[in-house]
């Protein structure tokens, strides 16, 4: 067999292989940009924490208690979140717009807050600092 046949053949069997695969992709909808559903212009952000009841914040405006479901319009940006509950820390998160999501959040009571890395005792309330006396030296102790 002639290089040049070879050629051709492989050729052929290369235009059938196209052909074929464009055929499947038009029965399956694949290729025909008519048969796409159009995008969801909403966005649902599930909020859940654990213990649940804990309230949710964006910015001052309360959401709701936890478990919660915002509607968001898609790509609207993100959402900063605070989740709240009494004897429990504050978490601040996270949740972005692009698609459906869920956030959960795993509240610390605060009798463990010193188990937390990172965690710093708080300041008394002024700020460590020793008063200064009259003449600008410290107060005796």
């Amino acid at each position: 067999m002639s290089l040049r046949r070879a050629a051709t053949m492989l050729g052929g069997l290369c235009l059938v292989a196209a052909v074929g695969t464009w055929a499947w992709a038009q029965d399956a909808g694949v290729g025909d940009a008519g048969a796409k559903a159009p995008p969801k212009t909403t966005v649902q952000i599930s909020v859940r924490s654990s213990p649940s009841g804990a309230t949710v914040y964006h910015g001052r405006k309360n959401l709701g208690t936890t478990p919660l479901t915002v509607t968001r319009k898609r790509d609207s940006g993100p959402l900063d979140l605070v989740v709240r509950r009494g004897g429990y820390l504050a978490v601040n998160t996270r949740a972005y717009t692009f698609r459906d999501d869920t956030v959960s959040v795993q509240l610390t009571p605060t009798s463990k807050a010193s188990t937390l890395f990172g965690y710093r005792e708080p300041l008394p309330p002024d700020g460590g600092v020793p008063d200064a006396g009259e003449d600008g030296e410290d107060a005796p102790e």
